[in-house]
């Protein structure tokens, strides 16, 4: 509530409607794009568990796949699992998955 409050009163500046119209007018696109990350996490979340469900525990199930995929954003995650499991898979996953959330 008071954060809106202080909002309210910074619109009266106007470099900060400038910058209310410029997040206004970008919200959809913002919208789409977080959209579409999310969908493309959800995949990368489910493929991680059916690729290494069965050899490691970190994508051992839906809620670990979620937490071992944003240590691997992160840069925390002990590939070493990974690894062991498939080295082909491994390769292909984890360094398709930086390259897309990391450098995008």
């Amino acid at each position: 509530m008071i954060v809106l409050r202080l909002l309210k009163y910074l619109a009266i500046f106007e470099n900060v409607q400038i910058m209310f119209k410029t997040i206004s007018s970008s919200a959809m696109d913002v919208t789409y794009f977080i959209l579409m990350m999310g969908v493309l996490l959800m995949g990368y979340v489910i493929s991680g568990q059916l690729l290494f469900g069965d050899s490691s525990y970190d994508f051992s199930t839906i809620a670990n796949s979620v937490l071992a995929c944003f240590e691997m954003f992160l840069g925390t995650f002990d590939y070493r699992s990974l690894r062991e499991a498939d080295k082909t898979n491994y390769v292909l996953y984890s360094v398709s998955y930086v390259i897309i959330f990391r450098y995008l």
